[in-house]
């Protein structure tokens, strides 16, 4: 892409830390709601241990993976680009099944996020995976918009705090070593039963009571972590009202801005769609389900960056 034609990306995680939550079913359709509206799109698997995005898109997984970039096989991100039967769409396979992930540390992820931005996509999707692994967690935080996505049970909700809990420890983790204040701020944690603190914002309260100067840049570095609560699958009036709850819990319990963007009603067409590989968007193109798509995916269309960027600035770029 020409340089003056070039137009800062848009970056969309789609997480929530549990499997089967159906984040690889909404990434592939917001996807496919950008790319209909002419907007050149890019969905990239994430989801180390069990790739499935192209199966949502109705392509194979056999050819070039992010395996091979991150493994060192080839030097540009654009060779393992591939395209999608839908225009405008293009996708990065997942690396099913690959340990040696594991050992990925920060220095190759922030190479892999800046390759990403500079690919000349308008709109990348990161199609998570479950858990709370390192790299799933840092490309949460990378994003612009972060969608931390729930269904209604008990299990899901509870994997959704610990999902959240564990990116503001996270970028905690990051500011402190950044600031040269790790080793303060772990004493404060090993004394906070004396000090009260019981919940992730009230350390932040105190670290910013006791340290004024250092506990507002932390601050400011937690407010970053602006996101975004769905819940998918609802079943009944009280499931539609749990992705609110969510998001209202999150923001009294972390201290950083968390939005609802509502919810997905369970839908056969769903599984309907998956099996026969056709996009629901082709499958059911006048169904329910798809204005309330519709309606979600426009509210994420509104939100603005509010995350680091891949250009230095990021909290977790100086980490080693």
């Amino acid at each position: 892409m020409e340089k003056e034609n070039f137009k800062t990306p848009t970056v969309y995680a789609v997480g929530g830390g549990k499997g089967g939550i159906g984040k690889s079913f909404i990434s592939s359709n917001l996807a496919l709601f950008f790319s209909r509206k002419k907007i050149s799109t890019l969905i990239i698997d994430l989801d180390f241990g069990g790739a499935n995005a192209h199966t949502y898109l109705n392509t194979q997984l056999a050819g070039p993976s992010i395996k091979d970039f991150l493994s060192g096989s080839t030097s540009h991100l654009g060779e393992v680009v591939t395209k999608t039967p839908f225009p405008n769409l293009s996708l990065i396979r997942g690396a099913a099944d690959w340990d040696e992930v594991m050992s990925l540390d920060a220095k190759s992820l922030q190479q892999f996020f800046k390759s990403v931005r500079d690919l000349g996509f308008e709109k990348i999707i990161y199609d998570l995976g479950a858990g709370t692994g390192f790299e799933t967690i840092e490309a949460f935080i990378d994003a612009d918009v972060r969608l931390a996505v729930s269904s209604p049970e008990p299990i899901s909700i509870e994997n959704t705090y610990q999902f959240l809990k564990r990116v503001f420890y996270r970028q905690l983790q990051s500011a402190c070593e950044q600031l040269d204040c790790k080793s303060l701020v772990d004493d404060i944690l090993n004394n906070k039963q004396e000090l009260k603190i019981s919940t992730p914002s009230s350390l932040i309260k105190h670290i910013k009571k006791t340290y004024p100067e250092m506990g507002a840049t932390l601050d400011s570095k937690i407010q970053e972590l602006k996101s975004i609560t769905l819940v998918n699958q609802a079943r009944s009036p009280k499931d539609r009202k749990i992705s609110g709850s969510i998001a209202h819990i999150a923001r009294q319990y972390f201290g950083f801005p968390v939005e609802n963007a509502g919810c997905i009603d369970f839908d056969n067409r769903v599984w309907q769609s998956v099996r026969s590989m056709k996009p629901l968007f082709m499958e059911s193109p006048d169904s329910d389900i798809l204005r309330d798509f519709r309606d979600i995916f426009n509210q994420l269309e509104k939100h603005k960056k509010t995350s680091a960027q891949t250009d230095g600035k990021g909290l977790y770029k100086n980490v080693s």
